[in-house]
């Protein structure tokens, strides 16, 4: 997480999003400082720092989550940065922690299409931390139209234009996302995503197979389950971060 004083604003690091590359370029060049921990969420802000949460200008943001799900397989498969392999020294730091390695390993074991890996290992129905604390924000851009939504931010908090740095690409995919969903995982996509997509304004291709949209039920119920693995993962990383020295105030 981002915050600079001087422009009064918050920068929320949605995972996936961009994030990396627009928080060094935040830090760097429009008086931004790191708070708290990268991915952490606008309620720990609220809780750790309420004047800030109450009074700046809060940004965060949205991906397509058709394409967040085939960059996330490719980051497996690809052992992005190491991170999946062990090649880390911390392993308590690995994203998802011994389950991701585990799919990691699965996906270079038994060669895993995106088809297989997505209808196996993505059961529920997909939210993203965005969600929480939706209202606070201010702007919540789209990584789909980063540099225009950027232009946007500038102006907002009254700096030059921000240009962005392209980061963390991943490798061994093709750009068009959509060719690795077949009609199995079409089906899938729209029993999963569709809240999320609804929500944010997304809209499936008009060519794809139908599929059952989860109940109100099901919605509910998975956005409480990944805000209860949200918090987890905040523990365990406070607790890691603790142990390393200071949290940045």
């Amino acid at each position: 997480m981002i915050v600079s004083d001087t422009h009064k604003f918050v920068f929320v690091q949605i995972p996936h999003t961009g994030s990396t590359g627009l928080g060094r370029l935040l830090v760097e060049q429009y008086g931004g400082r790191e708070i708290l921990r990268k991915h952490s969420y606008l309620d720990e802000l609220k809780t750790a720092f309420p004047d800030i949460y109450r009074d700046y200008y809060i940004i965060g943001g949205v991906r397509n989550p058709l394409d967040d799900r085939v960059s996330s397989y490719f980051k497996l498969k690809s052992d992005h940065m190491g991170l999946y392999s062990g090649q880390l020294k911390d392993k308590k730091a690995i994203p998802g922690g011994k389950r991701t390695r585990k799919m990691h390993q699965l996906i270079l074991e038994k060669d895993l299409s995106f088809s297989d890996y997505f209808v196996q290992f993505v059961p529920l129905v997909y939210w993203n931390p965005i969600s929480i604390q939706q209202q606070r924000y201010n702007q919540i851009y789209r990584f789909e139209s980063l540099d225009a939504d950027m232009l946007a931010f500038s102006k907002a908090i009254g700096v030059d234009p921000i240009i962005l740095p392209k980061s963390n690409k991943t490798a061994g995919r093709d750009t068009d996302f959509t060719q690795y969903y077949d009609t199995r995982a079409q089906e899938h996509a729209r029993k999963i995503f569709t809240p999320f997509m609804d929500a944010f304004g997304y809209d499936f291709p008009d060519d794809w197979a139908s599929g059952q949209t989860p109940g109100w039920v099901a919605t509910n119920t998975a956005f409480a389950i990944r805000r209860a693995q949200w918090k987890l993962q905040n523990l365990r990383a406070n607790r890691l971060a603790r142990r390393k020295g200071p949290m940045n105030t």
